[in-house]
């Protein structure tokens, strides 16, 4: 259909397999902007502890002991950040799970530090927001339920101490500004306050963003209330920027591993974007549905040795077979997804067939020789399947046979006993040359009289003295 075929994603590696076998497609990875810098450009790469590296990390400085975050420094003295993908934690039950991301999120709302916690449903996003009302740990939820309200959530999400419940945030394309984001925040007050946001030229907004970003005041171009807010606005997130930086970007949480590895490294991509500092983290339990269909049981003996109620196991073995489960079950998918293709490739190919048809009735002027090949193709088929000779079932053939065939009706079943299955077909197709060119003189004749009638009526109508059939003319 297409002469190329070409996408860009930041999650095909892990379908690499799924894009060469079903697309023909080749998968090729290319560098972040930040580590094509620190190879090719002007970033010097270097890994330093965090409170080395200006970064605190306060809300999970108890877990991190012992990591080290990846920096690059430019000549003209800006730091950029690799974003530190913290082991997974893994709990026996899900109420030990649920009670260590809780400790998680109040550690990083009371440094300060944004988070996102993805979930991948809806109840399980209900379930952590009562536990943080119960904590009194003030939160925001993003599903289906709250979808009128995303913007404003999104906008507000890199904020200090802000803590966001997203439901299933992969494919969203959302760009969580640290500190803020200083438009949509503005935008909410606005509207607030009354102020149509309609009536704002989107030019005179551009510029005025521009010009507060650069530390001017836009209300000496703009003495309006809108300016003076957006310029509040972006001096508020600036400040907070600074902040968040200071304590470590934005960390993220998965409550859970989803069945599609691509899927996680979405979630985990909401942190450390553009170079800015961020780390991730998934709480697992053996209670979860990916663990209890494909393998908690292996995993569960380990736990019961080691004594493990509350506590968490932490193990690179253990993320390994997680992520082996993970393939198992991307596998199974993708034979679920061949298969559907296969068979859509047979609809497809009976479509094509139809289509090619239509075609043909569509941009042939005569298609008297196609509808004969068609009858004779029919009239062979039924004459076959009732027999030959004495084996002949002459009255269930004439039945059949009267079904399309425009016979005359004196014809008996002793009449086709008499002929032989050729001569058979062949008085059958005289038949339908007789019928079918009666009908077309008699859909020609109807057809003039009615364009007669028509052309008639229409030269009345133009002919009227009525102003509107005159403008018609």
């Amino acid at each position: 259909m297409y002469r190329k075929l070409a996408g860009m994603t930041g999650t095909a590696a892990t379908e690499e397999e799924e894009l060469r076998k079903i697309y023909d497609l080749d998968v090729v990875v290319l560098p972040t902007n930040v580590e094509y810098r620190a190879r090719f450009g002007d970033l010097q790469e270097h890994e330093v502890p965090p409170a080395e590296a200006g970064v605190s990390f306060n809300s999970v400085l108890s877990e991190m002991d012992g990591y080290k975050v990846t920096v690059f420094d430019s000549p003209k003295g800006e730091r950029y950040y690799r974003r530190l993908d913290l082991p997974d934690q893994i709990y026996k039950t899900q109420e030990a799970k649920f009670k260590a991301v809780i400790r998680e999120i109040r550690r990083a709302h009371e440094a300060r530090r944004p988070v996102l916690v993805g979930t991948t449903a809806i109840e399980t996003s209900e379930r952590l927001s009562r536990l943080l009302k119960r904590q009194r740990i003030p939160h925001n939820v993003l599903n289906a339920k709250y979808h009128e309200k995303e913007g404003l959530i999104i906008a507000q999400a890199g904020q200090p101490g802000a803590v966001t419940i997203a439901t299933n945030m992969a494919g969203r394309g959302v760009d969580i500004l640290l500190g803020g984001n200083p438009e949509g925040m503005a935008r909410d007050q606005l509207r607030k306050e009354g102020v149509d946001l309609t009536m704002i030229r989107s030019s005179d907004w551009e510029q005025a963003l521009k010009m507060a970003r650069a530390g001017q005041d836009p209300t000496t171009a703009f003495p309006e209330r809108w300016a003076e807010v957006l310029y509040e606005k972006v001096q508020q997130c600036q400040r907070d920027r600074e902040l968040v930086y200071a304590q470590g970007g934005l960390h993220v949480i998965g409550t859970e591993r989803h069945e599609a590895r691509r899927i996680d490294n979405q979630l985990r991509g909401r942190a450390g974007r553009q170079g800015d500092p961020g780390s991730s983290r998934f709480f697992i339990s053996l209670e979860d549905e990916l663990m209890r269909r494909f393998g908690g049981e292996r995993l569960k003996p380990w736990m019961d040795r080691a004594g493990l109620e509350e506590d968490a196991l932490e193990s690179g073995m253990l993320g390994r077979v997680i992520e082996s489960v993970q393939e198992r079950v991307e596998g199974y998918n993708f034979d679920i997804r061949k298969h559907v293709l296969e068979y859509d490739n047979v609809v497809n190919r009976q479509r094509e067939v139809v289509y090619a048809e239509r075609r043909k009735v569509l941009s042939r002027p005569d298609l008297h020789d196609d509808l004969m090949e068609m009858f004779e193709q029919e009239v062979r088929r039924v004459i076959e399947s009732y027999g030959d000779g004495e084996a002949r079932d002459t009255e269930a053939l004439l039945a059949e046979l009267r079904r399309f065939v425009p016979m005359p009706r004196h014809i008996q079943a002793g009449d086709l006993d008499a002929l032989a299955p050729d001569a058979l077909i062949k008085q059958c197709l005289e038949w339908a040359e007789a019928a079918y060119w009666d009908l077309n003189r008699q859909l020609g004749e109807e057809l003039y009289r009615t364009l007669r009638q028509n052309e008639v009526t229409l030269k009345t109508i133009f002919e009227a003295d009525d102003p509107f059939y005159r403008r018609v003319r």
